[in-house]
């Protein structure tokens, strides 16, 4: 079964921030479907297997990938990573691979 349409750069985003405030799932899902009825979408909602990857997976590897002398330029490179992640999602491999350079 397939997995229907991509997100949307806007999805994407919603999704980021709600998996970093710690949102529960279900919330997340519910801001999704609000944003997708206002511009007339198909529902997608963010699955679990998704979601874990996101918290354990995505995010660390690009808090790591920030280099800095201070603490918000470090915390800019973090958000900059993340806005390239909502227009052009990266493979964990190709992450992982910038993460060892």
């Amino acid at each position: 079964m397939s997995r229907g349409r991509n997100y949307t750069e806007s999805e994407r985003a919603l999704i980021i921030i709600g998996v970093i405030a710690g949102v529960p799932i279900e919330e997340i899902d519910r801001a999704l479907n609000k944003s997708q009825d206002k511009v007339g979408t198909n529902h997608r909602n963010l699955s679990p297997i998704s979601h874990g990857m996101l918290k354990t997976i995505y995010i660390p590897i690009m808090s790591k990938l920030t280099q800095g002398s201070d603490n918000n330029q470090k915390r800019q490179q973090f958000f900059r990573h993340l806005w390239e992640h909502c227009l052009s999602p990266q493979s964990v491999e190709k992450l992982l691979k910038a993460n060892e350079k």
